[in-house]
C-alpha cells in the first residue's frame, strides 16, 4: 500500500504502533478489508467509514474513493489521528450521533466488526440508520469474523435493501482469507 499510495502520514498512533509490533498480519488482514471495500466502491462523492484502525481504515478507503468521513473509536486520540493522516479527502469524527441524523447524505457506508463487539441490536440499529443516511442508490458494506453474527447481519440487510451480495467464507479472493472474514455489499 505504501508503494501504491505513498507514505505521507505522520507517526503511527498508539494502537497502530502496537499492532504493527505485536500482530502485523492481523492488522494487514483488517486493512485488506478496507482496501477491498474501497475497490468495490470506486470513485464516489461522499463515503462514511467506521474506522477502528485509528485512521488507517479511512485513509485506505479514501485512497480508492474520494471524500471520506471517518468515525473513529471514542477512545482514540482524535488530534493525533488528524495529525497522522493529513489528507484533505478525510474528515475524522469521534461520534456519529449527528451523522446518524443526516438523511440522504452518503453514497456509501462502510463498517467492519473486527472484534465481534457489536450486538444484534446494535447491528439492527446501524443498518436502519444507514438506510436513512444513504442517498438513493447508496451502498452499505459491512462485515465481521463471526459466522453467527454475519448470518444475522445479512438477514437484517435483506429486510432493508433490494440486493445483498456476500464475499468471503468459502470464496477465493486475493484480499480476503475466506476463513477469516465475511463481507456483505447491500444496495
Amino acid at each position: 500500500m505504501i508503494d501504491e499510495f505513498g507514505d505521507d502520514h505522520g507517526p503511527l498512533t498508539p494502537k497502530l504502533a502496537q499492532a504493527f509490533t505485536h500482530d502485523p498480519y492481523g492488522l494487514m488482514e483488517q486493512c485488506s478489508w478496507f482496501k477491498f471495500a474501497g475497490k468495490m466502491i470506486g470513485k464516489k462523492e461522499k463515503v462514511l467509514v467506521y474506522d477502528h484502525l485509528e485512521g488507517l481504515g479511512g485513509w485506505t478507503v479514501a485512497c480508492e474513493t474520494g471524500p471520506v468521513v471517518a468515525v473513529i473509536d471514542s477512545s482514540d486520540p482524535l488530534d493525533e489521528i488528524r495529525a497522522a493522516w493529513p489528507d484533505e479527502k478525510i474528515i475524522f469524527e469521534k461520534h456519529d450521533e449527528i451523522l446518524r441524523s443526516a438523511d440522504d447524505e452518503f453514497d456509501v457506508i462502510v463498517r467492519f466488526d473486527a472484534n465481534g463487539e457489536m450486538s444484534e441490536m446494535e447491528w439492527k440499529t446501524f443498518v436502519a440508520d444507514s438506510v436513512k443516511m444513504l442517498r438513493n442508490g447508496g451502498v452499505l458494506i459491512a462485515g465481521d469474523k463471526s459466522d453467527q453474527e454475519f448470518i444475522f447481519l445479512k438477514s437484517v440487510a435483506e429486510k432493508h435493501f433490494n440486493h445483498v451480495f456476500t464475499f468471503g467464507k468459502g470464496q477465493q479472493h486475493p484480499l480476503i482469507s475466506p476463513a477469516n472474514a465475511t463481507i456483505i455489499l447491500a444496495c
